[in-house]
């Protein structure tokens, strides 16, 4: 019964940060990635903000400029890179070299990858006007808040 919670803990864990790392970079046009999660993040997202419909074009505009020269390719990499982790750490034939390479190579592709998220970000961010800035400053500590108490609930189910 532990086990079960802490895994489910996990998933959601997992669910909420890569949700949220796609909010921006699934806006652009729907299905990046495969489906179209990030585009129903953005547009919550952008009903919160109250964005104007020449805002959320210009910020379509923004994440579909990165998707091209950038943001896509890094983020299909580090999905590959964690695939392929993944892949060894369930393998019980594997050695820990591979498993520490291939975590290595995951780690250079989530790195490049939160680079590309920031400067989409940054983008984004300049189109807000001050007010909007303020509410998503205030909006990113209620997630912040959430995703303590996710992970409050993981400690929590792994000391129990």
């Amino acid at each position: 019964m532990k086990r079960k919670r802490v895994v489910t803990a996990l998933g959601i864990l997992v669910a909420f940060l890569f949700v949220g790392g796609l909010a921006f970079a699934g806006a652009a046009r729907r299905g990046y990635g495969g489906h179209g999660g990030g585009a129903r993040v953005f547009g919550r997202i952008a009903r919160q903000l109250d964005l104007t419909d020449d805002q959320r074009a210009q910020m379509r505009d923004v994440v579909h400029k990165h998707w091209l020269s950038g943001l896509g390719a890094s983020a299909d990499r580090a999905r590959v890179a964690r695939r392929d982790l993944r892949g060894l750490i369930q393998d019980p034939a594997a050695d820990e070299s591979a498993i520490r390479a291939a975590s290595k190579s995951a780690a250079a592709a989530d790195e490049e990858l939160a680079v590309e998220r920031h400067r989409t970000f940054a983008d984004a961010a300049a189109l807000l006007t001050p007010e909007q800035k303020d509410k998503l400053k205030a909006l990113r500590q209620e997630w912040s808040e959430r995703g303590d108490r996710i992970f409050g609930g993981i400690d929590g189910a792994l000391k129990n």
